[in-house]
């Protein structure tokens, strides 16, 4: 759940499955309308998962270090022009 500095919200929630081989598949629902699928990999304290949606593209990685979990983004989708365009982001969470 987020919004920006136009007052504009976002909330998503994604649902990921893992098999005994760490391989993972879920998906994601937005209040946009919008639905992404996930396919991916955890392995010990880190996992890595390619989003796939109408809208373009992500990858996620994600590492767990004690209290300390870490988030990368990269969202890949066209502008207004066609063109790509990619946004990166990185959340640091501290266990409390």
């Amino acid at each position: 759940t987020g919004s920006n500095d136009k007052s504009e919200t976002y909330t998503a929630t994604i649902v990921m499955t893992q098999d005994k081989d760490g391989n993972l598949t879920g998906w994601s629902f937005d209040d946009w309308g919008m639905v992404a699928t996930y396919t991916g990999k955890a392995n010990g304290n880190k996992a890595n998962v390619i989003g796939k949606s109408a809208w373009g593209t992500e990858t996620r990685d994600i590492e767990i270090n004690g209290n300390i979990m870490t988030h990368k983004v990269s969202w890949t989708m066209k502008d207004k022009d066609g063109k790509d365009m990619t946004m990166n982001q990185t959340v640091t969470y501290h266990k409390q």
